[in-house]
């Protein structure tokens, strides 16, 4: 092949431009994504049973919902939640499984269950959406005057920004935290008994009058001979506002005297769900949180939801306008954008290496024009295969820079060597060079392909990670190896000139610098050969020290990152209002405000935290400057870190829990830091046993050396009226249970009893009692029923109420009761070993409790796993290749053996700063088991191809010690352009630092240990192994046309 494109280097070159012109065009094409879709594809099932305690939705609803979802194909989990009013089961399935296919499964389900739900449940809908689990934007509207109070702003939203957001593509779930109008019907109890009304009169004449009528037509076919018209009938103006269902008829007597719904009630517009509501900078708000639907590009929708709202709010009434209160997708740019601008300087350090070894700018030209070409065919596969631009093969393209150089530098070298010793031209030096090494290339290239081979059959969101890494490296060496074939041996026969002046300057002090080490690298291979039985004792040792340092290293699953923004959840004492927490909430944006810390701003979501819904949290989003302003001294966690200690001593704090973290980088896989974890009760021991061990469990974990903050995110126990109706006593007083029921309902919780149109919309009509007569447990003696006789009986006759403790949230994880902890591990403690220690705390709990992890734990969990197989395979993938290309089962054993030298090198450089066995060390040590082996090539083949040489073989020591001087020049210089490449990953700041740094160090410190140790250990294990292989065996086809590289 290399041969044709010599003598028609345009051919060359039009392959080159056609890649790079399909690179530029899937360049503008491609999706850009922060992380690939690791995540497994989740469906949310929500649904709303008013006034109902969270016992009650659990038993009627979510249980029932559950039943059904059992047998889903591709079900992994089930994870529920029930609130007061509430319910919302979470499905999980395993990764690769239709989202689609899954949500219409799961649709399928709950129609099949909706017969079995309350008819107040199945009147609200039952709703079902494919989403992430948590926002990555949150849209607010505010009124810069105060003229629009927060209801009013609810109600635009919902009617003009929300369907709006909801169209767009990429949005999941737009899910609002505020209310819109609704015409609110609060009664009055001691009224409705004055006039001996009941709350189910009231609701049937609201339905009555508010009916729809549709009359038809007079004189319509058919019609009776000589008929002169025909018309349609229209019904009475509907009714729309307060005034109009102010003046229904309750209750009319035959004098003509009427009782009239504005006579017990007060009727209004106002909103219709008082749980939630937001502000953004102390200032009232209307909020949207946005949702990614599954697969969704974050970048574009974050610019297509800004773009439609730049349009929409020119519309906006008066003073309304809106902010973008968070928006992930600005974390990610920037994280993608640092990642570009490391790859740059990668690129800048790998060339000027190449200069300083190679000492003309002509041959350095070469790599420098094949290295981009063969990224932009790598960013045309990745389009094509339908995966996207993240930092997962960003990172694969900065490690592959100092990859893809190695072949045209072979290719670069050998010409000019070839040029040097037997002066010939550039056209002949090139053929000769090509004739000798294209078959070590292919070789070398195939090694490389092959231990990224394994990597893309695991499964589970590491299983995406492993699979993106694999295929950018695949994919780019192997367009490397195709331009050195092609387009490299064509510049060469063009650019490469056999006048060149000798190197002078700093460039000749180098060379002879470099020529006096190499004298000293083969006096110190020939000192180790002496000794060789006590230097492989040695490096026996350090290579099983080695190895166990690998499998007692602590695990982790990813970095954490600087996102810019740092979430307080805030949960003030059980029973406590919602007027209290927005008044902690706005204290405490004063508090940050006066103590200074690098905010930009401050979003709050009233009755809502990570730990679930209720008046008393909220959680408070706190935007941090731009990372230029902060600088290093002020990152997330050294903000988080002031936060934390400043919160445990602010004294307005009270009895409140503030509970500070860092926004997660990848919120997919959980909004929250640390590890969130279920308690699981696996037999029926009751909630107060399960609740009883999780308060056990948080405080051995809290004592616990390894293990920081851990705590219960729900279940706490709140102040609750237990209701207690004496039905023999109802019955005696001749009063229908149906009618209690229906009146507790109306009067304590919102009932929803029809729907009125207004200004194009559907607003619902609730019917509820008037605040002050529902504050007190005393007030229900003033609600009456009526009983057979007509006479009106108060509640109090058979009924009570009597405080208790109930529980705000109840959860189940597959069916079982379970409870919610998050945990983090103690400073210097990584995650695995938190992760262990928890397990080990569980199973004290005895055989009737287990743990269960969700999320990145539950991720970090399948890495342990997986871990030993990944590098077993790849292992076993590099012997394999290396068994075709030296037809031998013995001497791909020298090559192996120089994978410790690179582990060695990685162990000691992640333990250096403190780093975890995470996911992208282990991607590291698949990289570097590849380059190690590489080098390794580079000088076993030629010492093989000395040692059986015809014209004369050398001792095996000798062969060693030769081949290991004259490749030392070629592994120094492909190595160091590696190490240089990765270098400005290992030393990144700012966004995505933590991920960059988790690369680069691993692979940095790998590939010094098996250039510095490799070098001197390959020699040696090669003498060792060669010395029982036949001296007649013929060597391999593919060394011998390598041996004179």
């Amino acid at each position: 092949m290399a041969s044709f494109f010599l003598k028609r280097p345009a051919f060359a070159w039009v392959l080159a431009i056609l890649t790079v012109v399909a690179g530029l065009l899937a360049l503008n094409r491609i999706p850009i994504a922060q992380y690939p879709a690791v995540a497994p594809p989740t469906v949310i099932i929500y649904a709303d049973y008013p006034g109902a305690s969270a016992r009650t939705v659990e038993d009627r609803v979510t249980a029932v919902l559950e039943q059904q979802m059992h047998g889903i194909p591709g079900l992994l989990y089930l994870d529920s939640s029930s609130e007061g009013g509430t319910a919302t089961v979470t499905l999980g399935f395993r990764q690769g499984t239709d989202p689609q296919l899954a949500q219409v499964n799961v649709r399928n389900r709950v129609a099949q269950a909706e017969p079995l739900l309350p008819e107040a449940v199945r009147r609200g809908g039952v709703y079902v959406d494919q989403a992430s689990s948590s926002a990555f934007m949150y849209v607010s509207l505010v009124s810069d005057s105060g003229q629009l109070d927060e209801t009013a702003l609810g109600d635009f939203a919902a009617g003009s920004v929300l369907p709006l957001l909801r169209r767009l593509p990429g949005i999941g779930k737009a899910e609002p935290y505020g209310a819109e109008y609704a015409l609110r019907i609060w009664f009055d109890p001691d009224k409705l008994n004055a006039f001996n009304l009941t709350t189910a009169e009231v609701e049937a004449a609201i339905r009555a009058r508010n009916g729809n009528v549709t009359p038809g037509q007079l004189g319509g076919a058919p019609a009776v001979p000589g008929q002169p018209f025909q018309a349609i009938v229209r019904p009475p103006a509907p009714m729309s506002d307060a005034q109009a269902f102010g003046r229904i008829v309750v209750r009319a007597a035959t004098d003509g005297s009427a009782v009239l719904l504005r006579d017990v009630a007060r009727v209004e517009l106002a909103a219709s769900d008082y749980r939630y509501g937001s502000t953004l900078n102390t200032r009232n708000a209307a909020s949207i949180g946005l949702k990614l639907a599954d697969g969704a590009n974050v970048l574009q929708t974050s610019r297509t939801v800004r773009a439609a709202l730049d349009a929409a709010s020119r519309g906006f009434p008066g003073d309304v306008r809106y902010e973008i209160s968070y928006d992930g997708a600005i974390f990610v740019q920037a994280s993608i954008s640092r990642v570009v601008l490391t790859l740059i300087e990668a690129t800048v350090l790998v060339f000027l290496i190449l200069y300083l070894f190679l000492g003309n700018l002509r041959a350095t030209l070469i790599p420098c024009i094949v290295v981009p070409v063969s990224l932009l065919g790598t960013v045309a596969c990745l389009y094509a295969l339908g995966l996207s631009l993240n930092v997962i093969t960003l990172f694969g393209v900065v490690l592959a820079i100092g990859i893809l150089v190695d072949d045209a530098i072979v290719v670069v070298e050998n010409v000019e060597r070839i040029m040097r010793s037997d002066g010939v031209g550039a056209m002949q030096a090139a053929a000769r060079s090509m004739r000798e090494v294209s078959g070590a290339l292919v070789a070398v290239t195939l090694v490389l392909c092959a231990v990224f081979v394994p990597m893309a059959f695991f499964g589970s969101a590491v299983g995406v990670i492993y699979r993106h890494f694999a295929v950018t490296l695949a994919v780019s060496i192997a367009f490397s190896l195709f331009f050195a074939l092609t387009l490299a041996p064509a510049m060469c026969a063009s650019l490469l000139r056999h006048s060149a002046a000798p190197a002078r300057g700093p460039l000749a002090w180098f060379d002879a610098r470099f020529a006096a080490f190499t004298a000293r690298y083969a006096g110190w291979v020939q000192a180790l050969q002496r000794r060789r039985l006590r230097w492989l004792a040695v490096y026996l040792a350090l290579t099983l020290a080695c190895g166990y340092a690998l499998w007692k290293m602590p695990s982790g699953f990813l970095p954490e990152e600087d996102t810019g923004e740092i979430v307080v959840d805030v949960e003030l004492p059980a029973g406590s209002t919602q007027a209290g927490t927005r008044r902690l909430v706005a204290s405490l944006e004063q508090w940050m405000r006066d103590q200074r810390y690098p905010v930009r701003s401050s979003f709050a979501v009233l009755g809502w935290s990570s730990g679930g819904s209720g008046e008393q949290r909220a959680s408070l989003f706190i935007g941090l400057t731009d990372w230029k302003a902060r600088g290093r001294g002020h990152t997330a966690q050294a903000v988080l870190e002031r936060l934390s200690a400043g919160l445990d001593s602010w004294p307005g704090r009270g009895a409140a829990q503030l509970f500070a973290y860092n926004s997660s980088a990848l919120p997919e896989l959980g909004s929250i830091g640390g590890l969130d974890m279920r308690l699981v009760a696996r037999q029926p021991v009751g909630r107060q046993a399960l609740f009883a061990a999780r308060d056990k469990l948080i405080e051995r974990a809290r004592q616990d050396p390894v293990l920081g903050e851990v705590r219960a995110t729900t279940g706490q126990p709140v102040p609750a009226l237990d209701l207690k109706i004496d039905y023999r006593k109802a019955e005696a007083f001749g009063v229908d249970a149906e009618a209690v029921h229906h009146t507790l309902s109306a009067t304590l919780g919102s009932r929803y009893i029809d729907e009125v149109a207004r200004e194009g919309r559907v607003r619902r009509v609730i019917l509820q009692a008037d605040a002050p007569f529902r504050m007190h447990p005393e007030q229900l003696a003033r609600v009456h029923v009526r009983n057979a006789q007509g006479a009106m009986v108060s509640l109090a006759a058979f009924a009570s109420l009597e405080w208790g403790q109930g529980e705000v949230t109840l959860e189940r994880f597959d069916g079982f009761s379970s409870v919610r902890i998050n945990a983090e591990a103690a400073p210097g403690y990584t995650t695995g070993a938190a992760m262990t220690r928890l397990a080990e705390l569980v199973r004290e709990l005895g055989p009737e409790f287990d743990v269960r992890w969700t999320g990145r734990a539950y991720e970090q969990e399948q890495t342990g796993t997986q871990a030993p197989w990944l590098f077993a395979l790849s292992l076993l993938f590099i012997f394999l290749c290396l068994v075709a290309l030296y037809e031998s089962w013995t001497l791909p054993l020298a090559v192996i053996a120089i994978v410790p030298t690179g582990l060695m090198g990685a162990a000691a450089a992640i333990w250096l700063r403190g780093m975890p066995n995470d996911v992208y060390f282990k991607v590291g040590v698949v990289v570097i088991m590849g380059l190690a082996a590489k080098n390794a090539i580079l000088i076993v083949e030629y010492a093989e191809q000395l040692r059986r040489g015809a014209a004369g073989a050398l001792d095996v020591v000798e062969a060693a010690t030769r081949a290991a001087r004259q490749r030392l020049r070629p592994v120094v210089m492909t190595s160091l352009a590696f190490v240089l490449g990765v270098v400005p990953l290992a030393i990144s700041t700012g966004p995505g630092a933590g991920a960059q740094q988790a690369v680069g160090t691993g692979v940095l410190g790998g590939m010094l240990g098996a250039t510095v140790l490799g070098t001197l250990a390959v020699p040696l294990l090669y003498a060792a192994i060669a010395r029982r292989l036949p001296r007649a065996q013929p060597a391999p086809e593919q060394a011998a046309a390598a041996a004179t590289e």
